[in-house]
């Protein structure tokens, strides 16, 4: 998950996103994968994402959390496309 995540950040980059952006993003995904550690993209079920996100809604605003959900929509777009 590690070197997905690191491969988003390295491909919005190249795009000319902002630092902000690009801060941002890597502050989302890093959440993520502290809640869900080395386990491989592949095996995290959509009820467990879910789960996570609901469990954000404790800290954050929904605007947040919906944040995050676009930053993993976008990471697991990039897994489905490199295969």
């Amino acid at each position: 998950m590690k070197n997905l995540f690191a491969e988003v950040i390295e491909i919005r980059a190249n795009a000319g996103l902002s630092k902000s952006h690009l801060d941002g993003l890597t502050k989302k995904l890093g959440r993520f994968e502290k809640a869900f550690g080395e386990q491989s993209v592949a095996h995290i079920e959509k009820n467990q994402i879910e789960k996570w996100l609901h469990g954000l809604a404790k800290d954050f605003h929904p605007r947040t959390v919906n944040h995050h959900r676009t930053a993993l929509v976008v990471a697991f777009n990039e897994a489905i496309e490199s295969g």
